[in-house]
């Protein structure tokens, strides 16, 4: 039994360390459909989390391959409140509204994506050419094309015409990982270890003169 535990407690924590590869996706969305590009990148993680309200879900995430179908959609809801905590005698509203949001967005890694899109309510708001893709004529499955976006100048959205997306390369940004993947990865590691001396390297007992 104990070797059964120990095996199961490994596959565990390899599953951890064995993170697949994601799009770092970090963006500022504004309420008014404006979306700002801040930084790119593929690392190792898991995909999500996405805030979830069911039917009320108003935004959604697509990733389109080179030949124009779809191979991910995720919904997810933004409201653009702030819910506050009010003492018995307090003058402060209950709800602060606010005008943008920023997060990274993990999503699915796909050799064969072309594109990165997020709607608004089926209005297409933002839409990133993943690096490496080549500048083709790209045809949907309802017959409908679009051409996808030159390397150079890889993201459109709703945002006013400025600066260009931030094209540092990840390793000067922030080291190509996550420190708290880093200590993910570290911690697992140091697990899978304890779990091995405490059940398989025990000595045995007995048979002392």
């Amino acid at each position: 039994m104990n070797k059964i535990f120990a095996i199961v407690a490994i596959l565990a924590m390899l599953s951890l360390v064995n993170a697949g590869s994601i799009y770092d996706l970090n963006i500022v969305i504004y309420k008014n459909d404006t979306v700002e590009l801040k930084n790119f990148s593929i690392r190792e993680g898991s995909p999500g989390p996405f805030p979830d309200a069911g039917a009320d879900n108003n935004y959604e995430f697509k990733i389109i391959s080179r030949d124009g179908s779809m191979l991910f959609n995720q919904s997810f809801h933004l409201g653009f409140v702030a819910y506050r905590f009010r003492g018995p005698n307090s003058t402060e509203p209950d709800v602060i509204p606010y005008n943008r949001t920023e997060d990274h967005w993990r999503l699915p890694y796909f050799e064969d994506a072309a594109l990165i899109q997020l709607y608004h309510e089926g209005k297409l708001i933002f839409e990133y050419g993943i690096m490496g893709s080549q500048k083709e004529e790209i045809v949907p499955s309802n017959g409908s094309s679009y051409v996808a976006l030159d390397l150079t100048q890889n993201v459109t959205s709703n945002a006013t015409p400025g600066a260009a997306p931030d094209t540092t390369p990840d390793a000067e940004k922030d080291g190509g990982m996550d420190i708290y993947l880093i200590f993910s990865y570290a911690f697992a590691l140091f697990v899978v270890a304890f779990v091995i001396y405490r059940i398989l390297g025990k000595p045995k007992s007995g048979g002392a003169a």
